[in-house]
């Protein structure tokens, strides 16, 4: 009886962990989604034109 409690408790914490885990990863700034581009669109245009 006594393993069959430990195993529960053992998962119940490990999902416990599990989700913290993912909400911290989530939350961390590469995986948060930027909110602005990385150039901006006059530095494309003067520094990516067709060449050719």
């Amino acid at each position: 009886m006594l393993g069959a409690v430990n195993r529960v408790l053992l998962g119940i914490i490990g999902a416990v962990l599990l989700a913290v885990g993912a909400a911290l990863a989530a939350a961390l700034r590469p995986l948060g989604g930027r909110h602005e581009p990385l150039l901006s669109a006059a530095t494309r245009e003067r520094y990516w034109h067709a060449e050719g």
